[in-house]
């Protein structure tokens, strides 16, 4: 057991990670207890705090206690009431499951790849907070890669081959499915509203770290290469920090709420049944930074 300050928490992985006890966040926290949480999921990219029962109304409170809310860009995931929540689920308005082919369970598809929340933006999101609600009894777990334990054990002539890189992030790329088949293109207004960014392959944050900053579902090369060599470079990229080293996996329970910082950590779902119910609900700050 740690503390840092007034928090107690526990490592979740030599890499990424720390699960905080006694916490209910279901309330106002104190600018000191704001302060000390912010830095724990600076410090190791993922906070995990279980046994809670956030409505929309208090997630939505919380998060905003540390900055700006994030409008999802799927408008049908949405929630009606919230719109700053998003709906991770395979359950429609009218409480049943989804057909397997519906559209809202293709756009899960993507997120079977390692991401990075928001990447597709001129300056990417900052954090997101997801809670569970429904959870299948096999499957539907997500994997978190720490991205500066990635950076920092990468070879030093792969770290030079890298440096001053960068990838292009597009929403467009969230609509193809794992095996590369098109689905639901954007349309023009979309195409307008979420236009491409180009964004640095390693980030320097402000305490001086250095990590890596890849997403699988938005980008698939490196640029300023052959389109071949800017590929197979991203794949192994993405093969690399995504080694069991710097991997968590986290098993969900309900009442589970993680937090991470998209700056420093890629996640993924893990393959489930469909059929079985899974409902969580998430939010999103927006970044205050450009990255560099």
């Amino acid at each position: 057991m740690k503390r840092w300050r007034g928090l107690r928490y526990r490592p979740l992985h030599p890499n990424i990670g720390v699960e905080l006890l006694d916490l209910d966040i279901s309330r106002p926290l104190s600018i000191e207890a704001q302060k000390d949480l912010r830095k724990l999921w600076e410090l190791h990219s993922l906070v995990l705090i279980r046994h809670q029962s956030l409505s929309e109304a208090e997630q939505v409170s919380f998060t905003k206690q540390f900055g700006d809310l994030v409008v999802p860009p799927e408008e049908e995931t949405g929630s009606r009431e919230h719109p700053e929540i998003m709906r991770v689920s395979n359950v429609g308005p009218d409480g049943k499951v989804l057909p397997v082919e519906h559209h809202v369970q293709h756009v899960a598809n993507a997120t079977e790849r390692w991401h990075s929340d928001g990447s597709y933006k001129a300056v990417p999101s900052y954090i997101s907070i997801l809670h569970a609600l429904e959870i299948p009894d096999v499957g539907g777990e997500t994997s978190y890669a720490g991205l500066v334990a990635a950076y920092e054990a990468l070879p030093e002539d792969m770290k030079r081959r890298i440096e001053g890189k960068h990838t292009i992030h597009y929403y467009a790329f969230t609509r193809f499915l794992p095996g590369g088949e098109p689905m639901n293109p954007l349309t023009p207004e979309e195409i307008q509203r979420l236009p491409p960014a180009s964004h640095p392959l390693v980030r320097t944050h402000a305490d001086g770290r250095k990590s890596l900053f890849l997403s699988a579902n938005s980008g698939y090369y490196v640029s300023g290469m052959p389109l071949d060599e800017g590929i197979e470079l991203f794949k192994q990229l993405i093969e690399w920090s995504t080694r069991p080293d710097f991997v968590y996996c986290h098993r969900w329970e309900v009442g589970d709420v993680l937090i991470w910082d998209n700056r420093t950590a890629n996640h993924s779902l893990q393959p489930y049944d469909r059929r079985k119910r899974r409902v969580l609900q998430r939010t999103e700050l927006a970044g205050q930074e450009i990255p560099v």
